[in-house]
């Protein structure tokens, strides 16, 4: 015979901000609170943390609704499918561009970005840019400078080099210092370090460099208000801490007494 533990949690509360929890709507009714009943408890453990209890209780088996069925969702009507594709094919076609990039800076060299890319067979490619990728992460689609619509999907990691070298000599560790490029002051431009680019590919580089240019200002706009931002937030959360609630986890065993069968 066999055990199987099943576990339900019961949370007090979500230890999330209260800026970022959104009140339910009028429409919504309140989730009914569970509540085991004390003669249904066969044993209760607390474990303080933080400010807040966690109980653990082993309580009676509780009957489960068998699982709902998943809702086959009926047939799209043959001619709003056939407007839906005409609706597709009228839209222009947009470019989609993954990119990954870790941004350099330091107290004494402008920022580098190391950016990498694949092309269409899957060979890498990296280049070198004077653009600080950081601030296209608040670009989403854009129009480059061929007329062509791009759709940007970036995921990108920061480097101070002036951090890594005090890290390295608090614990007395070799560092040697990211050789960069020297590339021209002024307007965003790149130099290819690594790997063959297709013509498409160039295409879609020279598109990102050249929307740095156009909407640099913008973009550092955006990216100092997600800064004033993160600090109002951050402000707010040490002004109004949220309170610890205790969390209720209750579970039951379940005995088997062969595979997929249980009573």
């Amino acid at each position: 015979m066999r055990n199987i533990t099943r576990i339900t949690l019961t949370v007090g509360a979500c230890l999330l901000p209260a800026f970022a929890q959104e009140a339910p709507t009028p429409t919504e009714p309140a989730a009914p609170a569970f509540v085991v009943p004390t003669d249904q408890i066969i044993k209760e453990e607390v474990h303080e943390q933080g400010g807040r209890d966690i109980i653990v209780r082993e309580i009676e088996p509780i009957a489960l609704p068998e699982p709902t069925q998943p809702v086959q969702p009926e047939p799209l009507d043959p001619a709003i499918r056939q407007q839906f594709l005409e609706r597709l094919k009228a839209l222009p076609p947009r470019i989609l561009i993954n990119v990954g990039a870790t941004i350099y800076r330091s107290s004494d060299a402008p920022v580098r970005s190391l950016v990498k890319m694949r092309n269409a067979d899957g060979e890498p490619v990296e280049f070198w840019s004077s653009a600080d990728f950081r601030l296209l992460s608040n670009i989403g689609e854009f129009t480059g400078s061929d007329g062509k619509q791009r759709r940007l999907f970036m995921m990108w990691s920061m480097r101070d080099l002036d951090r890594d070298a005090a890290l390295a000599a608090r614990f007395r560790k070799p560092y040697q210092r990211p050789e960069l490029p020297n590339l021209p002051v002024g307007a965003a431009s790149f130099v290819l370090k690594s790997g063959t680019p297709s013509p498409a590919m160039l295409a879609d580089i020279q598109a990102l460099n050249d929307a740095y240019n156009a909407r640099h200002e913008e973009l550092v706009a955006a990216a100092e208000t997600k800064v004033a931002e993160q600090a109002q937030r951050e402000a707010e959360l040490k002004a109004h801490p949220p309170v610890p609630k205790d969390i209720i986890l209750n579970h039951w065993r379940i005995d088997s007494t062969e595979e997929g069968g249980v009573r």
